[in-house]
């Protein structure tokens, strides 16, 4: 890199600038710069000799290195002052030299200084592209100078100019970490770290800048974080942090650290990965062996004896426990607790019964030994006998997967005997006493399936070991392994009723639901019913095959009329169930309640015998539960049915109103029907009696009037009268003479009769009509005095309340014809029906009279021939006829 230098002279000096070749003077530039500077120091010589008496310094105040201490390769600016200090003037020269520590010129340069008396100069020079390090500048005055300089003031001085080393932090390569190991009481181990030891590990971090950092520092291993902190760093300095890895297990360790510093723009060392070898803490080195002068010619069931050694070469005692089987992992020959110390060697005597197989010793639940030991010795019987291997190559065959706590496990294998003996075999699968089969005899070149089956207890993933032994015969290794079982837990069965719904055409049916935990298919009994009192009564019992997850079943379990609850009950079938197995749900108490009413009018009001009608039935459904369909049927006193129509279902709380038309009326004056209402296994009915149209007067315009029949009668009621008069007029002339004076005479209108013993002299005694105007058309009708209750118009049909004026005659009467009564019998009088519902014509040229009876129950006799019949009292006024004697009354409350 070259070296720029910027002279610059006030006070009218010149301006000079030298450029220097390569980053240091010397070689050939070197010598050309002296050269020069020894041409110009001599021509200016004779110059500076003959300026005068004065003397030259530079105040030490005023020198300045601008750029100093910078970071980086840059300028460096040198600004001083020269003065004329001796009161003349004054010429000399400014030598300005930069070197390294090591005396290597890097720049030079010569300032001529011509000053008149106590004037001054000020002199700055540019050291560009200046590379990084510590350099030594010297100022130094030639010429007119001051001998003796005051205090401030120099004619030579040195100065250190630097330009610093940039930012630079990063971690040591891996090679230069430590680790440090520590025992269990926290001392150093200085040995390598081995499985049990603390770890800590020393990271060094490294600033090879000259500027003071802060630097973010975190060590980690996979998800352990070990160190996270912050620091600062001097500069040219190495910063250790301590890693706490904390106690470590035999392995490797893979530690990765990173630092972050703000500013360091080289990122290549942040970042280092660091593996350790942790090496296994002190183990036994265990070794047995088995040996036997004997038993090469032992015969099955004969004794062979064996001498077991077994010694420790390792770093740590060892404490367990020997075991000896026969043949292979079958009979426990041996079992005994052993200890053995480091260098210790141990030795016992065996006798066992032989028989085909391996008989094998083994050190066993010492803890960890060293992997280079030998833990178990093996001896071999060969004799003559039943060899069992393995048929087919099917291996171990697990049926019935997956499994869950509660299922049956079988496990068969298929074994070959291809000895030339037969012999017996049995498969053991784990340890427990539920997994070892029944012992299968096996003839020579035969094959057998060994089997066992056993329900799982417990739910675990693990690895079990199985094998297949045998008493009289060789089992080849192949019969033997380690399966891994994984038994999940039981799976859950829940279930509950969602919806309980009762109706009348159903019954009972509700909706539920069942669920099966995540796994195998399972098969569960299910059994519906009702509770009745506590009792419980199944009405459906089947199997049903469930799949993981939900499913909704809606069921019908018959009628309950009673309050009482449904359930359902679940039972699993060959396999365990977690949760209850019943779920109940109360059924609905709401149930329809229904009655029946017939309307007291029919339609035309009053038909005409043959003629067609309507009457109208109320179906009423008070319930809290709809109706089913059902039947409704109209007949009349005698059963004979007269309608009959079907009804549809009825809503709670409802009420419907069904038309039967009785297609040709019953010839009768009163009517007696009843309505019934057939609907589930209930039969509801209503009773009403109706008037019919013979008893009405007809007033319509198609009636013809027979005036030669009115004619004729009234000439004959005229006849009737006059000769009645006569012999009434002759029979009281007669009587005056009598001595009795009394007369018993009975008056009769139409719709009432009233008799009473009337003494000679006093007036006779007649039930007075009045006139009411109907409210809708005006038209006047006649009706007694006595009348009280609903009339109807003739003319417009319209029903309308009287009030009776007076009381009604005597409660009972017996008739008796008169001329009175029977001129009155051609008139038309109104009187009340049955129901109240208006005035009704009473037509008695067949002689009939109308009589009135009362009571205070609904029984009452009959004024003719004292038959006792019912007459309801909530139905009175009403015209009553005696089925017995055909007599018609009317029949009031009294």
């Amino acid at each position: 890199m070259g070296i720029n230098v910027s002279e610059t002279l006030l006070n009218g000096a010149t301006h000079l600038r030298l450029i220097g070749g390569g980053g240091f003077v010397g070689g050939r530039g070197r010598l050309v710069g002296l050269i020069l500077g020894l041409l110009v120091f001599t021509l200016l010589a004779p110059i500076v000799n003959a300026a005068g008496a004065g003397s030259l310094a530079f105040e030490l105040n005023s020198v300045s290195l601008e750029g100093n201490g910078d970071v980086g390769v840059g300028s460096v600016w040198v600004n001083l002052t020269v003065s004329e200090v001796g009161g003349d003037s004054a010429d000399g020269v400014l030598n300005l030299s930069l070197q390294t520590p090591e005396g290597i010129a890097v720049f030079e340069v010569d300032e001529v200084i011509n000053l008149t008396n106590d004037s001054a100069v000020i002199v700055s020079r540019e050291i560009s592209n200046l590379p990084v390090g510590v350099y030594s500048l010297n100022l130094t005055l030639s010429g007119d100078i001051s001998s003796s300089p005051s205090t401030g003031w120099s004619v030579s001085e040195n100065f250190y100019v630097m330009r610093l080393r940039p930012l630079s932090v990063g971690l040591a390569d891996s090679n230069q970490w430590t680790d440090i190991a520590f025992d269990s009481n926290g001392s150093e181990t200085g040995a390598s770290v081995r499985d049990g030891d603390e770890l800590r590990v020393m990271v060094p971090v490294v600033n090879l800048g000259d500027v003071n950092a802060t630097v973010s520092f975190s060590a980690w291993e996979g998800s352990n974080v070990y160190n996270n902190s912050t620091f600062s760093i001097l500069a040219d300095s190495t910063y250790l942090v301590e890693v706490p890895v904390g106690v470590v297990l035999e392995g490797m360790i893979f530690l990765n650290a990173s630092i972050n510093v703000s500013g360091d723009t080289d990122g290549s060392d942040n970042n280092v990965a660091y593996s350790l070898v942790i090496a296994p803490p002190p183990l036994p080195l265990l070794s047995i062996e088995i040996s036997s002068d004997d038993a090469a010619a032992a015969e099955i069931g004969s004794a062979a004896n064996f001498l077991l050694n077994a010694s420790n070469s390792g770093e740590d005692d060892w404490s367990g426990d020997i075991v000896c089987t026969l043949p292979t992992n079958q009979t426990e020959v041996f079992s005994s607790a052993l200890s053995i110390q480091v260098g210790q060697v141990w030795q016992h005597s065996l006798n066992v019964s032989a028989s085909p197989g391996n008989l094998s010793c083994s050190l066993l639940n010492g803890g960890r030994i060293s992997s280079s030991s030998t833990s178990s010795v093996t001896y071999f019987f060969d004799m003559e006998a039943a060899e069992f291997g393995m048929a087919g190559g099917g291996g171990l065959v697990l049926q019935g997967g997956p499994w869950h706590v509660g299922d049956l496990l079988r496990v068969s294998v298929l074994v070959h005997n291809s000895g030339d003996q037969s012999g017996s075999a049995a498969l053991v699968f784990g340890s427990s006493a539920s997994g070892v089969g029944q012992p299968v005899s096996i003839e020579a070149g035969a094959s057998a399936e060994l089997f066992v089956e056993y329900v799982l207890a417990d739910s675990s993933s693990t690895n079990i070991s199985w094998y297949v032994e045998s008493l009289d015969g060789l089992v080849s290794t192949e019969l033997g392994g380690v399966r891994t079982l994984d038994i999940s837990p039981s799976q859950s069965l829940s279930h509950s009723i969602e919806a309980v719904a009762w109706d009348v055409d159903d019954g009972v049916s509700f909706i539920w639901s069942i669920q099966l935990s995540s796994g195998k298919s399972r098969e569960v009994g299910v059994e519906l019913g009702v509770v009745i009192d506590g009792s419980e009564e199944i009405r459906q019992s089947y199997s049903l095959n469930l799949e993981s997850g939900m499913r909704q079943i809606t069921s019908q379990v018959g009628d309950l009329q009673s309050q009482g609850e449904v359930f359902v009950r679940l039972s699993p079938i060959n396999w365990q169930n977690i949760g209850d197995n019943i779920a109940t749900a109360t059924i609905p108490s709401a149930r329809p309640e229904l009655s029946l009413s017939l309307n007291e009018m029919p339609s035309p009001p009053r038909p005409d015998e043959g003629t067609s009608a309507v009457v109208t039935c109320n179906l009423i459904n008070d319930g809290g539960a709809a109706s089913s369909a059902g039947v409704l049927r109209l007949q009349n006193s005698n059963g004979v049915l007269l309608a009959e129509i079907e009804t549809e279902p009825i809503a709670k709380e409802a009420t419907m109103s069904q038309e039967l038309t009785v297609e040709s009326w019953p010839g009768k004056t009163v009517v007696d029907l009843t309505c019934m209402w057939a609907v589930g296994n209930e039969i509801i009915s209503s009773d009403q009696s109706y008037l019919s149209g013979s008893m009405l007067v007809d007033d319509s315009a198609s009636f013809e009037i027979p005036w030669f029949d009115i004619g004729i009668g009234l000439v004959v009621a005229i006849v009737i009268a006059i000769v009645s008069r006569l012999v009434y007029t002759w029979k009281q002339e007669g009587d005056a003479d009598s001595s009795t004076g009394k007369l018993k005479v009975t008056r009769q209108t139409k719709g009432h009769s009233s008799s009473s013993s009337i003494s000679k002299g006093e007036g006779k005694q007649k039930v007075k009509n009045r006139e009411v105007e109907c409210s809708a058309c005006s038209q006047r009708l006649s009706v007694p005095e006595t009348f009280g209750g609903t009339a109807r118009c003739p003319a417009c049909k319209h029903q309308f309340p009287v009030t009776a004026l007076v009381e009604a005659p005597a409660t009972k009467t017996t008739p008796a014809p008169s001329p009175t009564s029977q001129a009155d019998s051609v008139d038309s009088k109104e009187l009340p029906n049955s129901k109240g519902r208006g005035p009704v014509a009473t037509n008695n040229d067949e002689g009939e009279n109308d009589s009135v009876v009362s009571s205070t129950e609904d029984i009452l006799s009959c004024p003719s021939c004292d038959s006792r019949l019912r007459v309801p009292l909530e139905k009175r006024p009403a015209r009553a006829r005696c089925p017995a004697c055909k007599k018609e009354f009317m029949a009031i409350i009294g």
